[in-house]
């Protein structure tokens, strides 16, 4: 009977030490896994920190004209993409008609209205308002139309009409950024028995008037920066020509200067650097006033010009007789980067991403100023042309009375 004990007590113990489970080191591939699944939930953790972040800090930026006018430019987008020709027709006959590139397609100013194109031809905005001397400026984003001698303005996206105004004096400039911001200039101002030769009027990204500026002097060009910390302001003075910056909200410029000779154009090109034309010379400098650079222009008329974002570029006349020109393309900080002596007929110049796009009536030719001039690309246009306006280092639109084509001197 004992022994018969013992024999089960031996027979249980073997069983319980055989159930008793051993723990295995996990292989390669499952630490492997394990470590992905934890920097995948640390990332996971780290995109929601960021969205709850970014919809906080940037809630004002999101509205429901702004997922309506995104959905929009889908299609837009995507006739960029797949679009299969080059030459744009837009509303001929209206009389003084201007023209812009505008989001690959064009944008047309005329007598009766806007009409805005997408780069396959399709009219995305046709609005009507009268505009007895029609003008035009556009940004990436924003068409600003206006009556040039008139007191009509009206701005504008892609789709629609955004803000319609009316000024009290005769408009002389406008301008308008990439998110919106936008200068009018206006001329002479009486108010309260003073006498203003212009007036600047600054308005917010809200299309609401936020500064105005009564100027002591007749204003011939403003600019305002890409970030819309400051706005430059170019005039007449009595001593030549007068810059002043201002901060958005001050009231005393931060900056003023004078330069010899007649004013012609100032420009943004960073968002701490102004290019300041002359009919004398183009002067680079910084918004607090410190000047870089000056090229003369050796009493040489100034036939065109353009400044963007990164540079100026400038025509010259040299030789009326033999139409001999000087083109001269600066960088923010005054350094020529490009000069050459042409003899041609100059009939427009724009500067894009630092490709300098020079039209004359035979040709349009595309400039690097990264190459010390070298030049990218030709091509053939038709006489007539009216302008030109540099899309990308290798596209361009050429606009004519009737339509605008777009040429690409790298196919």
């Amino acid at each position: 009977m004992q022994d018969d004990q013992k024999q089960s007590t031996a027979l249980v113990e073997t069983t319980e030490k055989s159930l008793v489970a051993t723990q295995e080191k996990p292989g390669y591939w499952a630490r492997v896994s394990r470590r992905y699944l934890w920097a995948f939930r640390v990332i996971l953790i780290l995109i929601k920190i960021f969205a709850v972040l970014f919809v906080s800090l940037t809630a004002t930026s999101f509205s429901g004209n702004g997922i309506y006018y995104f959905a929009k430019d889908l299609s837009s987008i995507a006739a960029l993409a797949e679009q299969d020709r080059s030459m744009l027709y837009y509303n001929y006959g209206r009389s003084a008609a201007t023209h812009a590139a505008f989001r690959g397609g064009t944008a047309t100013v005329h007598d009766r209205g806007v009409e805005i194109l997408t780069a396959a031809g399709e009219p995305t905005l046709i609005f009507e308002r009268a505009f007895a001397s029609p003008a035009i400026c556009a940004s990436r984003n924003y068409v600003l139309a206006y009556d040039l001698g008139g007191t009509a303005f009206s701005l504008c996206n892609a789709y629609d009409e955004l803000y319609r105004g009316v000024t009290t004096s005769p408009i002389v400039y406008a301008t308008v950024t990439d998110n919106g911001v936008f200068a009018v200039v206006t001329s002479a101002v009486t108010e309260n028995g003073v006498y203003n030769p212009s007036e600047v009027l600054w308005y917010g990204g809200n299309f609401k008037l936020t500064q105005r500026f009564k100027r002591a002097s007749a204003t011939t060009s403003v600019s305002l920066s890409a970030d819309g910390r400051y706005i430059a302001i170019l005039g007449v003075s009595g001593e030549g020509t007068l810059l002043d910056i201002y901060a958005r909200k001050s009231t005393e410029p931060q900056a003023s200067l004078t330069f010899e000779g007649f004013p012609c154009a100032v420009g943004f090109t960073s968002s701490d650097t102004v290019a300041v034309l002359t009919d004398a010379a183009c002067h680079t400098l910084r918004t607090n006033g410190k000047l870089y650079k000056s090229v003369s222009f050796n009493g040489q008329a100034l036939l065109c010009y353009d400044i963007d974002e990164k540079a100026v570029a400038i025509a010259l006349q040299t030789d009326a007789v033999r139409s001999q020109v000087r083109l001269v393309a600066c960088d923010k900080k005054g350094n020529v980067k490009y000069e050459e002596t042409k003899h041609a007929e100059i009939c427009g110049l724009s500067l894009v991403d630092r490709t300098v796009w020079i039209l004359t009536p035979t040709e349009a030719t595309a400039v690097d100023m990264r190459r010390s001039g070298a030049v990218t690309g030709r091509a053939a246009t038709a006489a007539g042309a009216l302008g030109i306006e540099g899309t990308s280092r290798e596209k361009a639109r050429v606009f004519y009375p009737a339509y605008a084509i777009e040429i690409d001197v790298w196919h």
